[in-house]
């Protein structure tokens, strides 16, 4: 790992630092690399400050504003409020981090990020890629504390995508995350919500797609297993070809 950076306009007043940070460069020896990071960074022991956040790499641009409310004197209760925008995350740097994702391609998104780490707000989602798109919210508890089980309540305004632009952002998304008769339908429109748990996922959807409309209310168990998961609830269909979801 290696790393190099420029500070300018430093500054320290009693418990406040600030500090303008320009031409950081970094690369791990994960392969991952760096090549700008610019900000300027403001702290004391009640809040921290990165306004203007600017990072890039070959394939990546964040451009955000972070500010982090310290009052309580604990990373964990502390307050975010992030505002990312105009931004880019391509696709070989997150498969760098983690190899259930594509290599190839890249995704814009922006979204509001407001709460403390084990319960926070995420609005005004809006990311997408070649054939894929989505724009929604989400409300996280407990992600980060061990003792609790944790919450994920996902609202989706819009997702749209197909067979082949989710293979490319997630190549084992069908049979893992998506139940694989999904892949069937060709191009799908879904509105909703999900309420996502350790044990379960609850979920309200309409579903548009080349075959037809479903509407789905559901809860699903045992979802560590999704193409074996246990459903309750309703199912309704308009003007839908089932023969196509079954690959008949």
């Amino acid at each position: 790992t290696s790393i190099d950076f420029k500070v300018k306009d430093f500054s320290l007043n009693k418990d406040a630092i600030n500090a303008r940070f320009e031409n950081l460069s970094l690369s791990s020896s994960l392969g991952l690399e760096i090549t700008s990071f610019k900000s300027i960074v403001s702290y004391n022991e009640n809040q921290f400050s990165a306004a203007p956040f600017q990072i890039q790499s070959p394939h990546s641009e964040i451009n955000a504003n972070i500010q982090l409310d310290l009052q309580q004197k604990d990373l964990k209760t502390a307050l975010w409020n992030v505002s990312v925008f105009e931004s880019i995350l391509g696709l070989k740097d997150i498969h760098l981090l983690n190899s259930s994702f594509g290599n190839s391609g890249e995704i814009q998104f922006a979204t509001e990020v407001n709460g403390s780490l084990n319960n926070f707000s995420a609005s005004q989602i809006c990311f997408s890629s070649p054939g894929t798109s989505f724009k929604g919210s989400l409300i996280a508890k407990d992600l980060f504390d061990d003792r609790k089980l944790y919450r994920i309540e996902n609202n989706i305004e819009r997702l749209s995508f197909s067979e082949e632009s989710i293979k490319q952002l997630f190549p084992t998304a069908f049979g893992s995350i998506l139940p694989s008769s999904l892949k069937h339908l060709g191009n799908l429109k879904i509105e909703g919500s999900q309420i996502f748990t350790e044990q379960s996922i609850v979920s309200n959807m309409v579903i548009s797609s080349e075959a037809g409309e479903i509407t789905s209310n559901l809860t699903l168990k045992d979802v560590s297993k999704i193409d074996n998961a246990y459903y309750q609830g309703q199912v309704s269909s308009k003007d839908f070809k089932l023969g196509t979801l079954l690959n008949n």
